[in-house]
């Protein structure tokens, strides 16, 4: 996804969600004990996995959750002030 026509200050609040993704993964795979990362792909299938179990002991409808994180996603890439 190319970040480009972004303010610095939406610039900063992308590499604040990267950094924020990197450490959640960072923290699972500890709490997971893997000594050796997966690949990115593979860590972010098993968080992800877990999330989806986590949201159905809860009742939530994950599809839903995930549909308006995607709308949050393509708002911050567009620079969109939502």
């Amino acid at each position: 996804m190319a970040v480009t026509g972004l303010n610095s200050r939406q610039r900063s609040v992308i590499r604040g969600a990267i950094r924020r993704g990197q450490e959640a993964v960072n923290w699972y795979n500890a709490e997971a004990s893997r000594h050796v990362p997966e690949t990115n792909e593979i860590d972010l299938t098993d968080l992800v996995c877990d999330l989806m179990h986590w949201a159905a002991a809860r009742q939530l409808d994950f599809d839903e959750v995930l549909e308006t994180a995607s709308m949050h996603l393509d708002a911050e890439l567009s620079g969109d002030p939502r």
